[in-house]
């Protein structure tokens, strides 16, 4: 989903000031507004490492460093959510090897 339809989303905890996510516009369609978070670093090995901008009950939300949307995964369950750790992607950018979820705010 697209910042803006994520800043319409209700029922979410935030980790992050949603204002401090960068947009820009989409490089193959300049009507499109992406998002970054600088938060997000590539590790020594070639993985984007991601920290999570926002919880529900059942989920985690992060930007994905691939495409610039955010991307939605499953928390895990109660009492540890153990949401952190590797994850494709969902979005259909190609060449891509997924991310890792950091537990963690690091704003």
């Amino acid at each position: 989903m697209r910042l803006s339809q994520f800043k319409q989303t209700k029922g979410v905890d935030l980790v992050v000031d949603i204002n401090s996510l960068e947009e820009y516009r989409s490089p193959c369609n300049k009507s499109i507004r992406l998002c970054r978070d600088k938060r997000s670093f590539l590790d020594d090995k070639g993985y984007w490492n991601v920290y999570p901008i926002a919880f529900n009950p059942a989920q985690v939300y992060v930007v994905c460093p691939h495409c610039g949307e955010i991307h939605i995964h499953g928390r895990g369950q109660e009492p540890e959510f153990k949401y952190e750790g590797h994850r494709a992607t969902q979005c259909l950018v190609s060449n891509n090897n997924g991310y890792i979820i950091i537990r963690g705010n690091h704003a």
